[in-house]
């Protein structure tokens, strides 16, 4: 047993697969829709990606990372239960977006996120959006 989710079930509730877990990205970087599928109302969307306090930054389970890739503003999350790391970021404005999901390591974190997420976010960002 771990110490910090309850038995069988990440904290939140999600188990979720890499390709789901896009998927899911992908229609709040739409506002609610995917392929052209609309799954909750634009309002909704944006209230879920709007912090409901300056403390933390979270909206309902999405947050604002402004420091996670120099001068680019994201929005996602991250979970962690009995070692497996996940990280779901994306820009709506810019459309594009990252899924990492990971176990076998001793995650540390820097100011709130995981520094192997930050690492592989900015490589992949540099490589292929920069």
């Amino acid at each position: 047993m771990d110490y910090s989710t309850p038995v069988f079930s990440p904290t939140g509730g999600m188990k979720i697969s890499a390709t789901d877990l896009a998927k899911y990205m992908i229609m709040h970087m739409n506002y609610g829709t995917s392929n052209g599928v609309k799954i909750i109302n634009k309002k909704s969307a944006k209230k879920m990606q709007t912090a409901l306090t300056d403390d933390e930054g979270y909206g309902l389970a999405i947050r604002t990372a402004d420091h996670l890739i120099p001068g680019v503003k994201l929005k996602g999350h991250t979970g962690s239960a009995y070692g497996l790391f996940s990280t779901m970021f994306f820009n709506p404005k810019e459309k594009f977006g990252f899924v990492i999901i990971t176990n076998g390591i001793n995650a540390t974190y820097t100011d709130g996120f995981p520094d192997f997420s930050r690492a592989a976010i900015n490589t992949l960002y540099q490589s292929f959006f920069k």
